[in-house]
């Protein structure tokens, strides 16, 4: 039963992430965040109703099973085993060893540097108003007698730097075509 004392002991240590649960789509978010950070092949995320622990990782499947509207501690725990999976492929590294514990801090230093554990949906909110305000400036924009000129203006270059590569390539193609004439009629 050492793996429940490994759960105690992240309890007591990390009990500020053990008290904050997150919604599905969040959790989903923070995991696929830090699997693509640290390259971890953790591809996908299944909540159910688990009765026996808060999350399971299947190193066959790569998934993480997790209950509903799990807590952080559940997530960065689950995420570490990729983790020493990546790291230690020969090897079994066992719930509250050091490289168990180095790694798990690693991963929650992580992610409340890039501040993924409390302000998620605040931040999301404000994400989305920005991009919805951007979208109504553009549209706005793309209205104008100045933008259709910028659109005709950027499409007359984009023809014209064609015209050149094709030029340059039928000059090159030209003079291939003589070198090749020479020696097929043997005056090299």
């Amino acid at each position: 039963m050492v793996w429940l004392q490994t759960y105690e002991k992240e309890d007591k240590k990390y009990s500020h992430l053990s008290e904050q649960n997150i919604k599905d789509e969040q959790a989903e978010r923070i995991v696929k965040k830090v699997s693509r950070h640290f390259k971890l092949n953790a591809n996908h995320v299944v909540f159910k109703n688990l009765h026996t622990h808060g999350g399971l990782a299947s190193r066959i499947w790569n998934t993480i099973t997790m209950i509903h509207c799990p807590n952080l501690l559940i997530v960065a725990h689950e995420l570490n085993h990729f983790m020493l999976w990546k790291k230690y492929p020969n090897r079994k590294v066992k719930h509250g060893s050091k490289k168990w514990f180095w790694n798990l801090e690693r991963i929650i230093r992580y992610c409340e540097r890039k501040n993924w554990w409390r302000d998620e949906e605040k931040r999301l909110a404000e994400q989305t108003q920005k991009t919805f305000e951007k979208r109504l400036g553009k549209e706005a924009y793309k209205k104008t007698p100045e933008c259709k000129l910028e659109q005709i203006q950027s499409s007359i270059k984009n023809w014209e730097s064609k015209k050149k590569r094709a030029e340059n390539v039928l000059k090159k193609l030209n003079r291939r075509k003589k070198i090749w004439e020479k020696k097929a009629t043997g005056r090299v």
